[in-house]
């Protein structure tokens, strides 16, 4: 028995994410600019933040609340709207067209994840400390995992120390690309250190932890930088802890427990993952390769809403890989729009497309110099993508 899953946009979600839409394009967007070019005007720099820059932030959140718009990331919870990923997924869409849009409602990154960590793992005193104000959008928080000195995509090598003395724990240590870690209104921090017991398994020997980022003894070295850019002023720091203390109960459920605290956090991810294998029957490390046709998905919606052309068409190329072609007709029958499927050479010359996904090599491998194609969607104002 084949199983499936629907995941088109439901009815219950559909009038949100107009409201969203409405509230994110009319409302966030020209305050949007403002904040920006506003950036490195505050006293403290590039990493501090203004006097207006501080009432335009609590200008869109108080009009977010009174529109009924806050807190949708908790999904299938009481506490939050007790939305299904799906559904939210399509409230991200509409939060990711303005850069301020995702915070005006109280849904970014690493709050989001981390407000999760403290609702599923926190005690009471965490949550009444840092969960409450997360949750009103009153302070911001960061997420510390990544390390300069080891290869940190495998988390069994951080060796962020974490040392038991008394009642209290002593970190040492360096982490960096801790994103949110800029802004000062960051107050608390989610840390992974090693917590080392002979008897535990590999994956038990890290531990996670709750910190005021206010504490002696942490220190910002720089901010990272991705092409020159610094990200002003949320940031993605590098620091640098020095023999800082903490309480006991700072430590989340219990020693060894870091591999099971961070992979909640990621259970979205999981749960994306599961859906694929649902849908597909693919196994998880083929299914992988949707990572691509979802991005392309993604392209041509957004060909669509820049495109100035009246047509309704996307053309797809016939060398693109199956599953790429499969999720971009999906999302094109939900939006209504008509996809054709061919060789770009030749159907492009005559036919009037508002995009044009091409593929890259082509699935074969076929490796086609797209400049002339290119070129001649340049002179038809066609967007064309690259898979």
């Amino acid at each position: 028995m084949t199983s499936t899953m629907d995941l088109g946009m439901s009815e219950r979600v559909r009038p949100l994410v107009e409201k969203i839409r409405d509230f994110t394009r009319n409302y966030v967007a020209p305050l949007d600019h403002e904040f920006h070019e506003l950036v490195g005007t505050a006293p403290g720099g590039r990493f501090d933040l203004s006097e207006r820059q501080l009432e335009i932030m609590d200008t869109v959140k108080s009009e977010a609340r009174k529109r009924g718009l806050w807190n949708f990331w908790l999904t299938d919870s009481d506490e939050g709207f007790g939305l299904s990923t799906v559904e939210y997924a399509y409230i991200a869409e509409e939060l990711g067209w303005v850069h301020l849009a995702s915070e005006a409602m109280n849904c970014s990154a690493p709050d989001t994840g981390n407000m999760e960590v403290l609702e599923r793992y926190g005690t009471n005193g965490h949550k009444k400390q840092w969960l409450a104000p997360l949750l009103e959008g009153d302070i911001r928080s960061a997420y510390l995992m990544t390390e300069p000195d080891v290869a940190s995509s495998d988390a069994t090598n951080l060796e962020f120390s974490a040392v038991k003395d008394g009642d209290e724990w002593v970190l040492n240590g360096e982490k960096y690309w801790s994103s949110g870690a800029g802004d000062p209104r960051c107050k608390v921090y989610i840390l992974m250190a090693k917590t080392p017991d002979e008897n535990r398994s590999k994956h038990q020997q890290h531990s996670m932890f709750v910190v005021d980022a206010s504490l002696a003894g942490i220190e910002i070295l720089r901010p990272m930088k991705v092409f020159g850019h610094d990200d002003a002023p949320h940031g993605h720091m590098h620091l640098k802890f020095t023999d800082v203390r903490i309480p006991a109960d700072a430590l989340l459920i219990r020693e060894g427990a870091g591999f099971e605290v961070s992979q909640g956090r990621l259970e979205v991810l999981l749960n994306f993952q599961q859906m694929v294998i649902d849908l597909t029957g693919m196994e998880i490390a083929n299914a992988s390769l949707l990572d691509e046709s979802t991005a392309a998905a993604e392209a041509m919606g957004m060909s669509k809403r820049l495109s100035k052309s009246s047509s309704n068409c996307y053309l797809v190329d016939n060398g693109c890989h199956p599953q790429t072609i499969a999720v971009v007709q999906t999302r094109a029958d939900s939006m209504g729009i008509e996809t054709v499927i061919g060789d770009p050479a030749t159907e492009f010359a005559d036919g009037d497309y508002f995009g044009l996904l091409l593929q890259y090599p082509t699935s074969t491998g076929q490796v086609v110099d797209p400049r002339q194609i290119i070129n001649k969607a340049k002179d038809k104002k066609c967007f064309v993508t690259f898979a």
